[in-house]
């Protein structure tokens, strides 16, 4: 099964139209912080900026030079944090090397905070404490197997893109053995704790290294975030897999992926594609975000 995540994307947001908590922010204002943009940068951009438009939200951009200090972006955050007719702020990653992710992050009010990649609203997801009314899923599956585990929670989107799959294509995840490529606080970080609490072994690596293949071939779900094109190929992974490819990149001026999709798709149970899986359904849960926080 090959993941259409423009149409599960296009029907999160159907579901938000319809909200009330949506009416009352209609007009307000997205901040997204971009600092030296690329075209990969602004690929990104346009798709929270097509998302916005649909619901009704103004995704403003606001760029700035690579050479901005980290006080001088934690000033403009701040800001953003004050002013009412923002109604959620993201950070556009990359950011230059020189930047603190991290201190970046936490200059965000919680309130605002779309990605939920603050240390509090990172320790609020980890911990299973809900920001928004929780809701209880009636299937009556048993906790050991079911994927609904971040259901009420403002979650970071990639990890809730993937959540969201799971749970669409009504994953069994007992006994299940997962490799995530990406430890950073967009993709890993995220991802490792959202299988922790569902109770997912997992290995992780920050790049790519020559004992990654064998890890991969062990792996019931291979997630890959390491930007680096076509780099799993099917014969690096086990019949049934479930493939999860969050990378992103261009070959010969083509938007393509972590996987090698040719080789990949006839071993692979379910897979996400580049483009069209996991980038438009992660918009999608961000905006989901701004939503639920605006309660």
């Amino acid at each position: 099964m090959v993941i259409n995540g423009k149409q599960l994307a296009d029907d999160i947001v159907q579901k938000l139209k319809r909200t009330q908590a949506l009416q009352r922010i209609a007009g307000k204002t997205v901040a997204v912080l971009v600092v030296d943009e690329t075209e990969e940068i602004a690929a990104f951009v346009r798709q929270k900026q097509r998302v916005g438009d649909a619901l009704g939200l103004q995704v403003v951009v606001r760029a700035y030079a690579k050479t901005i200090s980290l006080s001088d972006i934690v000033s403009e955050i701040q800001m953003l944090n004050v002013n009412p007719s923002v109604a959620g702020i993201i950070v556009q990653l990359p950011l230059p090397e020189h930047l603190d992710v991290r201190q970046v992050f936490n200059a965000i009010v919680i309130s605002k905070d779309s990605d939920a990649l603050s240390d509090a609203a990172f320790e609020q997801f980890h911990s299973g404490v809900s920001l928004i009314p929780s809701y209880q899923k009636t299937t009556g599956e048993e906790p050991s197997t079911t994927t609904s585990c971040i259901r009420g929670l403002v979650a970071p989107p990639v990890a809730a893109a993937i959540s969201h799959i799971m749970e669409y294509i009504n994953m069994d995840i007992k006994d299940k053995f997962a490799t995530v490529l990406g430890a950073g606080r967009l993709v890993g970080m995220p991802v490792l704790s959202l299988f922790a609490r569902m109770g997912i072994p997992a290995c992780s690596f920050q790049d790519w290294s020559e004992t990654v293949p064998e890890f991969l071939r062990r792996a019931d779900i291979i997630v890959s975030g390491i930007g680096r094109p076509g780099v799993i190929t099917g014969d690096m992974i086990k019949q049934g897999a479930v493939v999860f490819d969050v990378g992103y990149g261009f070959t010969n001026g083509k938007v393509c992926g972590d996987v090698d999709f040719v080789s990949v798709q006839p071993k692979a149970s379910v897979m996400t594609p580049v483009p069209g899986g996991i980038g438009p359904l992660t918009v999608a849960m961000l905006f989901r975000n701004i939503v639920e926080l605006n309660k």
